[in-house]
């Protein structure tokens, strides 16, 4: 009920920032429950939960670094695509 309140509350203040922060933060919630028990992380030992937060910091790191590139629309070889 509490992370349904917290998603509930970016939308009815109206800042953007606050609904991307909510809906974000809500989703890191619920995918560390999902790891913990459905993936039985809960039960392993402290090590696979430190395998599993580097192989997550490396994606995001990669995610920071490629997303620049990949959002800016000017340059010189990049194509728009007409749709008809």
């Amino acid at each position: 009920m509490v992370l349904l309140c917290v998603s509930m509350l970016g939308p009815l203040v109206g800042l953007p920032w606050l609904t991307l922060m909510t809906a974000f933060g809500i989703a890191v919630v619920k995918a560390l429950f999902v790891a913990a028990h459905f993936m039985h992380l809960n039960i392993e030992k402290k090590f696979v939960w430190y395998i599993l937060l580097v192989c997550l910091s490396f994606l995001l790191l990669l995610f920071f670094f490629v997303a620049p590139d990949v959002m800016m629309e000017q340059g010189r070889h990049w194509q728009m695509l007409k749709h008809d």
